[in-house]
Order: structure tokens, then C-alpha cells, then sequence
């Protein structure tokens, strides 16, 4: 009889504790992360010989989605992308020669330590902040990090130079980075405004290797630039500029 008594004690000490982990509904449960989104819409940008395409020439939809999970000041989280080529985007072209085609994966190493992030600021224009390879665009989420790359499956590239942004539009839907009198924004204009909508948000993802080679732009052996033009934002700190389309909880 004793023994039946410990038991029964054993286990509801066990239902007890398992209750107070449980997320208490009633109320907003706070998420675990600064920062949530998906993001749809890929497209690829480019490819070996010039992966900015900025007059939207060999901008190509592909399917796929991104998705991000991050606690920016700690930092960790997860960030991956899985992009699928199709009939209609044909290879993508990472490095001289070799077409890829299938299932290419980045997985975001964000703990790394050499990973930094940022929250709400200019970059890349004239703002000295990251080079004019776009023009000068407001971001609520850059990141810097180590990112490893796998062809249907297999890794194929480990360790690339790894960049993210979530940020107000640039691309429009034709895939130009442009002003509506047409202008095509080229490193060269980084002083100009006009090439952004700050009423629309996309989410980039690039990496590449730091070996140089002048046959490429930018000029490194090995590179891929993803573009996504639909972002749901689950979850975001508040800073200097609303995100469109997010209600800050």
C-alpha cells in the first residue's frame, strides 16, 4: 500500500510540473525570438558573371521559401532557405561552369562567432555601410554570418560569406531595381534616391566565397543572390520605422 502511495505521488508531482510548462492560454504568449518570418515569392537573381542583374535580364522565379527565427543581440535562431529550380528558371549558376539544378538549401549559422546582426538602419548607397552593390535601403534586419550550402542533399558549399536583409522593396515585379522614370540603378548612381518603396518589404539572402575572380560580379569564385517578395512578419521588435503589412504587438 505504501508503494502504490509513492507512486501515485511520483506521478502526480510529474503531471504538475509538466502543467507548469505548458503555454497558459487566456493570453498572447510571447515567442522565444525577436525576430519571426517566412518568406515566398524566390526568385533568383542572376548568376556567375553578374548577380545583381539590376535591369532584371536572368531574374527568375524559382520555388521555395525562406524562413527566420532570431534573437538578434544574443545572437541564435535558426535562418534556412530551400529554393527548387524549374523548367521555367533553368540552373542556377553559382560558380564558372557548374549549373546547378534541384534542391539548393542555405543554412544560416547564427550562432557563429563571427555572426553580427543589426536592427533598423540604412545600408548600402552612399551610407558607408556595406558596399553600393544596392542603392541606399532602409532595413529592419541585416545579418553577417557563415552559411552552408547543399545540392539535393549533399553539401556542396561550407562556410560562404553570408548576408541577409529584410528590408523595404527594391526589386519590382519585372525584377529591375529602377526609378519610375526608368532609370536602372547601377553601382555608379549610389547617390541617387528613388530606386526603393517604403510601403513594401522583400527579404534577401546571399552568400559567396571570399576567393577573388574578376570574371564575376561581384568578383569572388562563387556566389547566389535569393530574392523573396512576399514577407509575413510573425514577430518584430519595434524601432525606427513601422514595418508595412505588422501590427506591433
Amino acid at each position: 500500500m505504501k508503494e502504490l502511495l509513492l507512486i501515485a505521488l511520483a506521478v502526480a508531482a510529474v503531471i504538475a510540473a509538466v502543467f507548469l510548462l505548458m503555454p497558459k492560454s487566456g493570453g498572447p504568449s510571447a515567442s522565444e525570438y525577436d525576430w519571426e518570418l517566412s518568406a515566398g515569392n524566390a526568385r533568383i537573381i542572376g548568376g556567375y558573371g553578374d548577380n545583381f542583374a539590376y535591369n532584371g535580364e536572368n531574374v527568375r522565379p524559382v520555388e521555395g521559401q525562406a524562413f527566420l527565427q532570431l534573437d538578434a543581440n544574443a545572437p541564435r535562431g535558426t535562418v534556412e532557405a530551400v529554393i527548387r529550380t524549374t523548367s521555367e528558371s533553368g540552373p542556377i549558376v553559382m560558380a564558372k561552369g557548374e549549373p546547378l539544378t534541384g534542391e539548393i538549401r542555405l543554412v544560416w549559422k547564427t550562432a557563429a562567432p563571427n555572426a553580427r546582426y543589426d536592427e533598423y538602419v540604412d545600408l548600402h548607397g552612399d551610407t558607408g555601410n556595406e558596399a553600393p552593390v544596392m542603392p541606399k535601403i532602409f532595413t529592419y534586419l541585416a545579418g553577417w554570418a557563415p552559411v552552408d550550402v547543399y545540392v539535393n542533399g549533399q553539401l556542396k558549399y561550407k562556410d560562404l560569406a553570408g548576408h541577409l536583409m529584410f528590408t523595404e522593396r527594391s526589386r519590382r515585379p519585372d525584377g529591375t531595381i529602377r526609378k519610375d522614370d526608368g532609370t536602372v540603378y547601377s553601382p555608379k548612381l549610389k547617390t541617387e534616391r528613388g530606386f526603393t518603396d517604403a510601403n513594401r518589404t522583400e527579404f534577401h539572402l546571399v552568400a559567396h566565397t571570399t576567393e577573388p575572380d574578376s570574371g564575376n560580379f561581384p568578383p569572388h569564385t562563387v556566389w547566389i543572390h535569393l530574392n523573396f517578395g512576399r514577407v509575413v512578419v510573425e514577430e518584430a521588435p519595434s524601432g525606427a520605422q513601422p514595418i508595412p503589412g505588422y501590427a506591433q504587438k
